[in-house]
C-alpha cells in the first residue's frame, strides 16, 4: 500500500465523523420541495406527506455512512395565520452533535418545518 492509500483510507475514516450542516439542510430542501412544493393543505394527506418527507432525508443521510444517529422531525401546518411555538433541550457533545431546522414557507397553503438532529455513535 503506498502512502497515498494509506493517506486516503485516514481521511475516509476521519470524514465518516464529520458531518457538513449545508448537506444536511440541502438534503431537507429537496426532501420537503419534492414532496409539497405545489401541494394544497389537506388534512387527509398530511400524515403520508411528513412520512415521506422523513423517510426520504433519513434515507439520503444513511447513505453517507457517517457514525451517526439521526432523529428527523417534520410538522405541516396550514396557513391560517396561528403562531406555532417550538423548544427542545439536549445533552449532548457540541463538538460532535447538532441539528438543521429548514423553514418551508414558499407554499401558498402550508407551512413546513423539519429538523434533523445528529448524534455521533
Amino acid at each position: 500500500m503506498s502512502n497515498n492509500d494509506a493517506d486516503d483510507m485516514e481521511e475516509d475514516e476521519q470524514n465518516q465523523f464529520l458531518i457538513n450542516p449545508q448537506d444536511i439542510k440541502a438534503t431537507i430542501e429537496k426532501a420537503v420541495k419534492s414532496q409539497l412544493g405545489k401541494e394544497e393543505y389537506n388534512i387527509k394527506k398530511v400524515s403520508q406527506w411528513t412520512a415521506n418527507i422523513i423517510a426520504a432525508i433519513l434515507r439520503e443521510l444513511n447513505e453517507g455512512n457517517k457514525q451517526f444517529k439521526y432523529i428527523v422531525t417534520s410538522i405541516v401546518q396550514q396557513k391560517t395565520g396561528a403562531g406555532l411555538h417550538s423548544s427542545f433541550l439536549a445533552y449532548w457533545d457540541n463538538d460532535t452533535d447538532g441539528f438543521v431546522t429548514h423553514p418551508f414557507h414558499e407554499n401558498q397553503s402550508l407551512y413546513c418545518i423539519t429538523t434533523v438532529y445528529y448524534i455521533q455513535i
